[in-house]
């Protein structure tokens, strides 16, 4: 079976030996109940404001401290943050969008396949709910988001190769290329799309148009890991 590169997905990055000291949150999502409903309109806006506030620091911590850091103690963090952001409102779509990152990059070092999976297939769900609950784009993509999402089906998709699971794996990276395909509609030179869509073909064997849409992403001034390109290119 070919060589899967987890290393070469923006979301789904390896953690480092550390993580198994680190006590992780469970998504609060999935078995806690919220705050109580405010009465008062006043209230609704202060738990508002809470959540926003909650989710502005687990996004600060996702995307800032930890990919300077490399240190898991700032996904931990950015898991309770996001959990006090849903609590305090669970429309905050922060909040799934948050934790979908989080079961991406969790997936890198379950202890088995069958707990990767099932991050895997969470973050998917979070990333969806997000979607649901991001009114301001109801008519249009929100790039990033969709990316993120395209990106979590592109992992579930490599890690369906890993177990032979070829029918999975194609289901999972169509849908990732579909969403791809709607970014590139409104956004036709954005890099990051273009890199997820080359790994896309990676992982399909399909070397030629990976090696194109690498050239694209780069193009359009996305950094491609050097790894990835080397990999690629030996193909």
């Amino acid at each position: 079976m070919r060589k899967i590169i987890y290393g070469i997905l923006p979301v789904l990055l390896l953690l480092g030996s550390c993580t198994g000291c680190v006590k992780w949150p469970e998504p609060a999502i999935l078995n806690e109940a919220p705050y109580p409903i405010p009465k008062t309109e006043v209230k609704k806006k202060e738990a508002e404001y809470h959540s926003m506030s909650c989710a502005n620091l687990g996004w600060s911590d996702l995307k800032k401290n930890y990919v300077s850091s490399q240190d898991v103690y700032y996904l931990k963090s950015a898991g309770e943050l996001f959990n006090w952001a849903w609590k305090a409102d669970t429309k905050n779509y922060y909040t799934y969008w948050g934790w979908g990152v989080i079961r991406g990059y969790q997936s890198e070092f379950a202890e088995k396949p069958s707990q990767a999976e099932t991050y895997l297939k969470q973050s998917i769900q979070f990333l969806k709910l997000a979607k649901k609950y991001d009114v301001s784009h109801k008519d249009q993509c929100n790039i990033d988001l969709d990316l993120d999402l395209a990106n979590a089906y592109n992992g579930l998709g490599a890690f369906y190769l890993k177990v032979n699971n070829n029918t999975e794996s194609t289901k999972a990276l169509d849908s990732g290329e579909k969403l791809i395909s709607t970014v590139l509609q409104q956004a036709p030179k954005n890099g990051r799309a273009y890199f997820l869509l080359s790994v896309n073909f990676y992982y399909r064997q399909n070397y030629h148009e990976a090696k194109v849409n690498a050239d694209n992403a780069q193009k359009y001034q996305f950094k491609v890991s050097p790894d990835y390109l080397k990999e690629l290119h030996s193909r």
